[in-house]
């Protein structure tokens, strides 16, 4: 999901890539225990607005859109292959959704759709508290808690619920092997593998490895966390996962893959699968996002430049082909304008400063979910 983004000054004074991106600034205001900002003029402006209960600094803004209107104090979302979370100003965490996997975590697991309710933290039946952020996947979800400790419940069989085990759950464990002395800063899931990027810079997996995509050097499920090494000596600032691959971004601008490489999705030119981290030398030093697609990858370089790789059977690479690209290419009819990058399945999309959405690859109708539309060329949408 890409969101036209504006920032209240406080981005501006403590992220720098809220300066870096020239992000436009605007008011804040007290409203109850929120600080909010408006967007639109008028009566019926939306308000939107950051409270997550504490005072530790983010490196990322937290927000969602509004009733016009009104206003609001949220926290962050995500969304998964069936279900959706969002965490809310209190720290509380709301799921919906596909429960098959028991990943709503209300101590239940079947195939019955259900309306948003709290994650309980166990049969007692109070809501898990100190939620910061929330990653979706398959059939599991984890959330990053106030404490510095990651939480994950729905389904393990593959361990990717890092609490040393195979057993589902129904409420929320406590990944072992992380602690809390250094406190998590980002957390990313995707089918049956879990990643987290530690404070330290340090970027830890667990869950499925049969393609290497935990980084380890192994093809051995994990059913703890494993450091990921080799990036030399470059701090880790972005962890993406897809179904079989991993990426990471460093302060310094290099990009590192590992895991599945079939259709060349690691981007170094070969197939081979890549149990540990390579750099992705095409792109050089200036990646500033990477977003991570079922069997593609893309980047987005500091000139606003989006190069993708990988499968291309749907047009996902963006380069006017189907022709799978075993190195980055350039997208083309893109320029040099975007500001956000995504990936997901087989389509990618990039935002513009202008609010404008252009999207290449497989993708469905506005008219009906069942008939699908091809683009080998990013097309608006």
């Amino acid at each position: 999901m890409l969101l036209n983004l504006s920032v209240a000054g406080w981005y501006q004074d403590g992220c720098t890539w809220a300066r870096d991106w020239g992000l436009p600034t605007l008011p804040t205001q007290q409203v109850g225990s929120c600080q909010v900002f408006d967007i639109g003029g008028g009566a019926l402006q939306t308000r939107m607005g950051l409270n997550l209960g504490d005072a530790t600094p983010r490196r990322c803004p937290s927000f969602a859109t509004c009733e016009p209107g009104k206003s609001c104090c949220v926290g962050r979302f995500a969304l998964g292959v069936f279900h959706g979370c969002a965490v809310k100003a209190d720290g509380a965490i709301w799921c919906w959704g596909s429960n098959y996997g028991g990943q709503l975590g209300r101590g239940s697991a079947d195939e019955t759709p259900v309306m948003a309710e709290p994650v309980l933290a166990s049969a007692a039946g109070a809501p898990l508290s100190g939620v910061l952020s929330v990653a979706a996947a398959y059939e599991h979800t984890c959330a990053r808690r106030n404490d510095g400790g990651v939480w994950c419940w729905g389904n393990n069989r593959e361990g990717q619920l890092g609490d040393g085990t195979q057993r589902i759950p129904l409420y929320p464990v406590l990944v072992t092997g992380l602690g809390t002395t250094v406190a998590v800063e980002e957390l990313v899931a995707s089918i049956a593998h879990t990643c987290v990027r530690r404070a330290d810079g340090s970027v830890w997996c667990l869950g499925f490895n049969m393609d290497g995509q935990l980084g380890d050097g192994t093809r051995v499920n994990r059913r703890s966390p494993v450091r990921v090494t080799a990036f030399g000596t470059g701090e880790v600032d972005q962890v993406a996962v897809g179904p079989s691959h991993s990426c990471v971004r460093l302060t310094n601008g290099q990009l590192y893959c590992w895991g599945a490489n079939w259709h060349g999705e690691i981007g170094d030119g070969t197939t081979v699968m890549r149990e540990s981290p390579v750099v992705v030398t095409a792109l050089g030093s200036s990646v500033t996002d990477v977003a991570l697609g079922g069997n593609h990858s893309c980047a987005r370089q500091r000139n606003g430049s989006v190069w993708c790789w990988g499968a291309n059977i749907y047009g996902e690479v963006g380069d006017g082909t189907d022709i799978d690209r075993l190195s980055s290419v350039l997208v083309t009819g893109l320029g040099t304008a975007a500001i956000e990058i995504m990936a997901g399945g087989s389509r990618s999309c990039g935002r513009f400063a202008d609010g404008s959405l252009r999207c290449w690859g497989r993708m469905f109708t506005a008219s009906s979910a069942t008939e699908q539309a091809f683009g080998k060329t990013p097309i608006p949408c």
